[in-house]
């Protein structure tokens, strides 16, 4: 079943944005509620982002467990559909768009100990923690052609 697109900013009255991913799918089965669009949902041209990092998430935002069973995210607490869209439109805002450019067109990537986000829009750089962007590198050209990073502290 196709889910109806949506603004991935969590901005719904913006009608040219570009950036757009299926609404969230949730149903009640018997005494579980089911996400039923995840894997649609992590795809390439949606959020590109791999499944466990969204269940990470959703785990530390309703403060219980989601499992992940029949290509669905199944938990015992009550979600609603809203809430559920509310928690996804966070997500996107915390780790997936870029912090200088606001993109969502940015690739997660692991580098020494840290997951960090690359915007292809702006070419920034993210680091990445449990609570969101918190410091951005900066990459600066000399004009030796060595490159420098700076680390700010946001």
């Amino acid at each position: 079943m196709a889910s109806k697109l949506i603004n991935m900013n969590g901005d719904l009255t913006d009608i040219f944005y570009r950036y757009k991913m299926p609404q969230v799918n949730i149903i009640k089965q018997g005494a579980f509620y089911a996400f039923t669009n995840i894997e649609e949902l992590c795809k390439k041209k949606y959020l590109n982002r791999n499944i466990l990092d969204i269940k990470k998430y959703l785990n530390k935002y309703f403060s219980t467990s989601w499992s992940y069973k029949n290509n669905n995210f199944i938990t015992s607490a009550p979600v609603t559909q809203q809430r559920l869209q509310q928690s996804i439109f966070d997500y996107v805002n915390k780790f997936i768009c870029c912090s200088v450019c606001n993109s969502p067109e940015t690739k997660k990537e692991r580098e020494k100990d840290s997951d960090i986000n690359i915007c292809s829009a702006c070419g920034n750089i993210d680091i990445l923690t449990d609570n969101g962007v918190i410091r951005k590198k900066k990459i600066e050209n000399n004009n030796n052609n060595k490159v420098s990073i700076n680390i700010n502290k946001d």
